[in-house]
């Protein structure tokens, strides 16, 4: 996957042709083209090499449907689509051939990283509460 990956955010009411053209984008040469001619580039090049595109936060099927998955399926031997969605029927209408479930975190799993993310080095949990109340207070 040396030159062709890419990483598109869909979003949960994605605009159709935008989405496309943001995958025409990644590979195509010349994006102020029609959308069909856009395309129409995209597969010429996806035959020719492996592609790792990443498809992150997709809420809905219809697109992939209608749009654009019948190309990107289309890719050369060796490429990879990975998917991030909310909603299992999702991965299952676009084909994945794998789908690895995310289990939610515990209330307690969550606090942790948060606090893990948050906390600068040698800082505790009673100085983010500290600095809270103190925040809080000056309000």
């Amino acid at each position: 996957f040396m030159e062709r990956r890419w990483w598109v955010c869909v979003s949960e009411r994605p605009n159709h042709k935008d989405l496309t053209k943001e995958v025409c984008k990644g590979s195509a040469e010349n994006t102020n083209c029609s959308l069909t001619d856009l395309c129409t580039q995209l597969l010429n090049e996806l035959s020719k090499e492996k592609i790792l595109l990443v498809l992150d936060d997709v809420w809905e099927v219809k697109w992939w449907e209608e749009e654009i998955g019948g190309i990107l399926m289309a890719g050369a031997i060796g490429s990879k689509i990975l998917i991030t969605s909310r909603k299992k029927y999702v991965s299952e209408g676009m084909g994945a051939f794998y789908m690895h479930e995310l289990q939610e975190f515990s209330f307690h799993q969550s606090w942790y990283l948060f606090v893990k993310e948050v906390l600068r080095e040698g800082q505790t949990e009673e100085d983010l509460v500290m600095h809270k109340i103190k925040f809080v207070g000056e309000e």
